[in-house]
């Protein structure tokens, strides 16, 4: 599988977390459809990677549908990958994400038509590629969580995250930083989403869920501690209306959905397959013999 073509960029319209005089990196990741699809379409995956993590790293996704005829385009998050390093609001702010999502999809329109898009992801990827078909975080839990009513989520990559949150946010900045973490970051060109072992830490609002109409596939790890089940997939799975899922395997763990990680192939390979099978079939797919 040839590897993807890498393209650095800056959405203008966001700040660097490194730097506010320069404007938010995005670097995207693009695979090339290996087959022409029988009907001549482009159809488009946007992926997002893990907490902590890095769009390369969605390889073993991005290459079975590449494979099967889709362009396929990961994003690194700016401060919460491992290519560039880490920044504190680039693991608070997870709301963030689907922008750099829509960021490589506005890059590539300019220079191809795109017949049908769907969005992707593991982990924080998968609420990422949630909230681009309409799921929003409740801005009371963002709240408690600022405020340090609520238990920290661990962040291992980052441990200090949530005290910096506390340290710098103030009573002045408190109401703007709830309005875009609860914000609409939906994009109506994403037609369906699948997600894998997503994790929200329990942070979305139950009416946004129930209000997404668009088609929505989940798979999880039943020994999964990282995102475990009951705290997201499996409430995806109750509150969105159409929404369809199943378990990866009762004895899989988080860390099994990372590319390095030997005793994972089987289950990686699976879960790529699924996510060619499902978006093929709500995109319209067709392979040439």
């Amino acid at each position: 599988m040839p590897p993807p073509l890498i393209i650095e960029s800056a959405d203008a319209m966001r700040t660097s977390f490194d730097d506010p005089a320069h404007p938010r990196p995005v670097r995207v990741y693009l695979w090339e459809p290996l087959v022409r699809p029988a009907d001549g379409l482009t159809r488009l995956i946007l992926l997002s990677h893990g907490t902590g993590a890095s769009g390369r790293d969605m390889a073993w996704l991005a290459e079975p549908l590449a494979q099967a005829g889709f362009l396929v385009a990961a994003v690194d998050h700016h401060g919460n990958n491992w290519v560039d390093g880490y920044a504190a609001p680039g693991f608070i702010f997870v709301w963030e994400r689907p922008a750099d999502l829509r960021h490589a999809l506005n890059l590539i329109e300019q220079d191809r038509d795109v017949d049908w898009v769907g969005a992707a992801g593991f982990s924080a990827g998968g609420y990422a590629a949630a909230a681009l078909v309409g799921v929003r975080l409740d801005p009371d839990l963002i709240r408690l969580l600022a405020e340090g009513e609520i238990p920290d989520p661990a962040i291992p990559e980052y441990p200090d995250a949530f005290e910096w949150l506390r340290r710098t946010t103030t009573p002045d900045t408190i109401g703007g930083l709830l309005q875009r973490a609860g914000g609409d970051q939906s994009d109506d060109r994403v037609q369906a989403a699948f997600l894998i072992c997503p994790g929200d830490g329990g942070m979305s609002s139950a009416a946004s869920l129930r209000a997404v109409t668009r088609p929505v596939e989940i798979r999880w790890a039943d020994a999964d501690v990282i995102t475990p089940p009951e705290q997201t997939a499996l409430r995806y799975l109750k509150l969105i209306g159409g929404a369809h899922g199943q378990s990866l395997g009762r004895h899989v763990e988080h860390h099994h959905l990372f590319p390095d990680v030997s005793e994972g192939a089987d289950t990686r390979a699976r879960a790529g397959a699924e996510a060619v099978t499902y978006l093929a079939q709500v995109s319209g797919l067709v392979q040439p013999p």
